[in-house]
C-alpha cells in the first residue's frame, strides 16, 4: 500500500510540473490579442476537424491580388509570429509575393494571387485559449480548407517567426496535395532558444524540462528532418535580436529537402521585400514549380497524374466556410 501511495504521489507531482511547464511555454511564446483590426479582406470562418480544436471556430482573412477572371493561379497560406495577427500577416505576405501575380509565372497558367492568413486559437476572433499544442491542428485544418478551394493551383506556405513552426509541421505531416513550397521567414529553433535564454542562470535545471516538453508541432529541427521533397526558402536577418543568426541557421541546416538561404540586412521585423537574395530565392522557388509542370507535360501525363485534386485531400469534411469566399 505505501508503495502505491508513493507512486500515485509521484504521478501527481509530474502532472503538476507538466501543467506548470506548459503554461510557461504558452506565456513565453504566445502573446495573443483579441481587439478587432480593420482590414480590406474577406473574413473566413473555418471549423476545426482535428483534435484538440475539433468543433472550434478559426478566424481567417482572405484577399486576392491581380485576379482577372475566375480564381487565382497561385495560393498562399500565411502564419503569423508570436504577437502577430492574421490581419497584418495577410498584407505582409501579399506584398512580399507581389511578383507572383503575373499569370506567366503561375504553373497553373492563371494570373493572380490568393492569400489566406489564419488567426491561431486564442487570437483575434478564433475560439479557444492560446496554447502551443493547438497550433499544429489549426495549421492542418487551414491547409485542407485552402486546398479544397485551390483545385489544381499550387499552394505555398509562408511563415513569419513562430509561424515557421506551423509551416514546417504542415510540411512534415505530408498533406495531400503537398505544398508547392515553403517560405520560412526568420524561424526559430524554440528548444534551442529556451536553453540559450533561460538555461545559464539556473544551470539548465528549469530550462531543460521546459524545452523537452514543447509540443511536437513546434520542434522545427525535428520536423526539418522529416521533409525531403518540398522546396524551401529560408530568410534570416543578420542583426536579428530575437531569432539570432546562429539559432535560425540551425533550423536551415537541419532541413533535408531542397533549400535556399537568403540573408537580409536588418533586425527581426525588417521587411524582407526587395532584398536581393530574397527576390532571387523567390524566383528559384517559382521556377521549381514551373519545371515540375513542364516535366509532367513532357511525359504527356494526364492532369490528374500531374497534380493531386483537392477532392483527394484529407479529410473530405474539411471546414465550413462562412461567408462564401470571393
Amino acid at each position: 500500500m505505501p508503495a502505491d501511495v508513493d507512486r500515485a504521489s509521484a504521478m501527481r507531482r509530474r502532472l503538476i510540473l507538466l501543467a506548470v511547464l506548459t503554461g510557461c511555454q504558452d506565456r513565453l511564446f504566445l502573446h495573443s490579442t483579441r481587439e478587432p483590426i480593420e482590414v480590406s479582406a474577406t473574413r473566413v470562418d473555418l471549423v476545426g476537424v482535428r483534435k484538440p480544436i475539433r468543433g472550434e471556430h478559426l478566424e481567417g482573412w482572405y484577399a486576392e491580388y491581380g485576379v482577372e477572371d475566375g480564381r487565382p493561379g497561385t495560393y498562399v497560406l500565411a502564419f503569423n509570429g508570436t504577437g502577430g495577427r492574421a490581419e497584418y500577416t495577410l498584407e505582409q505576405a501579399g506584398n512580399l509575393l507581389v511578383s507572383w501575380i503575373d499569370g506567366t509565372q503561375s504553373p497553373s497558367g492563371r494570373p493572380g494571387l490568393g492569400v489566406l492568413a489564419i488567426n491561431y486559437p486564442g487570437f483575434g476572433g478564433s475560439d479557444g485559449p492560446a496554447t502551443l499544442r493547438r497550433l499544429g491542428a489549426a495549421a492542418l485544418d487551414a491547409y485542407d480548407a485552402l486546398a479544397e478551394r485551390a483545385g489544381d493551383a499550387p499552394i505555398y506556405i509562408y511563415g513569419m517567426s513562430l509561424g515557421t513552426t506551423a509551416a514546417l509541421h504542415l510540411g512534415a505531416s505530408r498533406p495531400s496535395p503537398p505544398p508547392a513550397g515553403l517560405i520560412l521567414d526568420r524561424g526559430p529553433d524554440l528548444p534551442g532558444m529556451l536553453l540559450a535564454r533561460y538555461g545559464w542562470w539556473n544551470l539548465w535545471t528549469g530550462a531543460l524540462p521546459l524545452a523537452a516538453s514543447l509540443p511536437p508541432a513546434t520542434r522545427s529541427v525535428a520536423n526539418d528532418r522529416r521533409i525531403e521533397d518540398v522546396h524551401a526558402l529560408f530568410v534570416l536577418a543578420k542583426d536579428d535580436e530575437l531569432v539570432t543568426p546562429r539559432n535560425g541557421y540551425r533550423v536551415f541546416a537541419a532541413y533535408r529537402g531542397p533549400k535556399r538561404l537568403a540573408w537580409i540586412d536588418g533586425r527581426h521585423n525588417t521587411l524582407a521585400k526587395g532584398a536581393p537574395q530574397v527576390e532571387r530565392g523567390l524566383e528559384w522557388l517559382r521556377s521549381v514549380a514551373d519545371q515540375a509542370v513542364a516535366k509532367c507535360e513532357s511525359r504527356a501525363a494526364s492532369a490528374k497524374r500531374c497534380t493531386t485534386s483537392a477532392a483527394d485531400s484529407t479529410p473530405s469534411m474539411v471546414s465550413t466556410l462562412l461567408p462564401a469566399w470571393k
